[in-house]
């Protein structure tokens, strides 16, 4: 038979045995929260990059529109004052709707439209 002190030897025992399963299952937990973790911060920094990747794509097609725009009024500005040759700032707006053409294809089709009148009825 067991005397006292060896049942609680036994109980000690099984009572540290049992926190060691408790403290390993802990453990791991935290490790799968972790690795969960990170792997929402992987993927919130590829959004965040891909996101400022594509602002800085916007910023620069608004930039080149608005250039070409600039180039289209100054030509047919300077060809108001005949300082340039109608067929110059033909060339000059044709090349800036080329331009236009990928990276604004609404603006693009508005401007042809207005110039295709001006060509047509206004010279």
């Amino acid at each position: 038979m067991y005397k006292v002190s060896d049942i609680s030897l036994l109980i000690k025992n099984f009572s540290i045995t049992i926190f060691f399963i408790i403290s390993s299952i802990f453990i791991y937990s935290l490790i799968g929260t972790s690795n969960d973790l990170s792997s929402s911060v992987r993927t919130y920094l590829a959004d965040q990059s891909n996101l400022q990747r594509q602002i800085i794509d916007d910023t620069t097609n608004v930039f080149d529109t608005y250039t070409e725009v600039s180039m289209m009024i100054a030509a047919r500005a300077l060809e108001t004052e005949y300082i340039i040759e109608p067929s110059t700032a033909d060339e000059i707006v044709n090349d800036s709707l080329e331009i236009m053409q990928d990276g604004n294809p609404r603006l693009y089709r508005l401007i042809k439209e207005l110039n295709d009148y001006y060509i047509d009825f206004l010279r």
